[in-house]
């Protein structure tokens, strides 16, 4: 009986490669989009926590910062 298995039939025919092929692409491919939306949505909380540094945190430090350095008699 002839064997029809992956591994015996990868060098004889090029329209039957063997089944791990598959699963490496499919891997890589899940991985670049798990890194590519990752890093996305982790880009946009960074980039929401420093405007909110910019906008509310910082001008209260100034704003200690003169009442601080101005007495009044």
């Amino acid at each position: 009986m002839k064997d029809t298995t992956n591994e015996s039939n990868f060098f004889l025919s090029k329209t039957n490669p063997p089944q791990y092929f598959l699963y490496l692409y499919r891997s890589i491919y899940i991985i670049a989009h798990f890194l590519y939306f990752y890093t996305y949505l982790n880009s946009i909380i960074l980039i929401s926590i420093f405007n909110i540094h910019i906008q509310y945190i910082i001008p209260f430090r100034i704003y200690n910062v003169n009442n601080y350095v101005t007495f009044k008699d």
